[in-house]
């Protein structure tokens, strides 16, 4: 990946659920509080945390956590032509009739 210039990947919802993954979560999160709770000491971080975390649980439970959706409530395609309600593509003109 690096030779090609990507330095990071997205992750799918099978990696995301690994118990490694939660883990590495986890401790990013405590040494990132850590940080900021030193480095900002007349910030209540606590609190900016604890909004945001409404905030994801709002968005979370109607389904708009980016990465994270269902099948069946993905973004549809925008744009012009006619699109496959099964798959979200747009087919070639010569696989519809007119």
């Amino acid at each position: 990946m690096l030779r090609q210039g990507k330095v990071e990947r997205t992750l799918d919802v099978k990696e995301k659920s690994l118990p490694a993954y939660l883990e590495y979560v986890q401790t990013l999160y405590n040494y990132l509080v850590s940080f900021f709770d030193r480095a900002l000491p007349l910030t209540d971080i606590h609190q900016k945390i604890k909004e945001e975390e409404e905030k994801f649980e709002a968005a979370w439970a109607a389904g708009e956590v980016e990465g994270w959706e269902t099948e069946g409530k993905k973004a549809a395609p925008v744009g012009e032509g006619i699109w496959c309600p099964f798959c979200k593509l747009s087919p070639t003109p010569r696989l519809w009739p007119s």
